[in-house]
């Protein structure tokens, strides 16, 4: 292939665990997940190419609170469910006194599928909620920053942050669902995303020692109507 310069090919194997509390008491959600990924980067004269595949398994437990006037009610359960996302993308870099920059733009799809959910509470109002299939398609323009500098022989601190347009295509997501004792009246819920474009801007600061040992910290930010954010911190090693 003209102008081919370097080919980079790499694993990544993360366990992770969030919690998750939506309007304070409203509901908590704990999940734990174990991922593999594989990601590529192929450097040409002009620009390069990025691509990747995830697949990941996660537990996850709900608690959930309902508060309707005199009533009130405390729901619990416990689901498993797996995920598939796949990435590929085009950027363009420039080097300016060793700070790397330039536009960046890519497009990704998510499946995931989650088991039937069933709530241990043995109030009739507790609900099973069927298995159910979700895909999800969303595409990002925008511009990467990138500056590492050597700390000594062994010690690298890398910066780096990226931002942009963010666009889904997925506009809505859909359930169906039953009362524990009437599992032959099903209905479902609907949930549709108001507004499909968001600003995202991420932060990371990463240090690397003796080439493998690392500590990542990310801080990001989808900003829409309103605005949500997100911290992460990473250990791993690089082989």
């Amino acid at each position: 292939m003209k102008g081919f310069d370097s080919f980079n090919l790499g694993f990544n194997l993360v366990l992770n665990t969030n919690n998750i509390d939506i309007d304070d008491t409203l509901a908590n959600t704990k999940t734990t997940g174990a991922y593999a990924g594989i990601f590529s980067k192929y450097d040409l004269e002009d620009f390069y190419l990025l691509g990747s595949f995830r697949m990941g398994y996660e537990h996850t437990k709900l608690n959930r609170n309902v508060n309707i006037g005199a009533f009130s009610a405390n729901y619990n359960s416990k689901f498993n469910s797996y995920l598939i996302s796949e990435m590929v993308g085009i950027g363009k870099s420039f080097n300016h006194y060793g700070v790397s920059y330039g536009p960046l733009a890519y497009i990704e799809h998510s499946f995931l599928y989650h088991f039937a959910i069933n709530e241990e509470n043995q109030n009739s109002t507790a609900l099973n909620i069927d298995s159910k299939n979700f895909h999800a398609l969303n595409s990002f323009m925008g511009f990467n920053v990138n500056y590492e500098k050597g700390m000594s022989d062994k010690a690298i601190v890398n910066f780096y942050f990226l931002g942009g347009w963010n666009h889904y295509f997925l506009d809505s997501l859909k359930n169906n669902a039953s009362f524990k004792d009437a599992s032959l009246n099903k209905f479902y819920t609907k949930s549709k995303l108001s507004n499909q474009d968001s600003l995202y801007l991420q932060g990371e600061i990463d240090f690397t020692h003796n080439q493998s040992f690392f500590t990542r910290l990310m801080l990001s930010s989808d900003i829409k109507d309103n605005i949500d954010f997100s911290t992460k911190l990473e250990v791993g090693a690089k082989f």
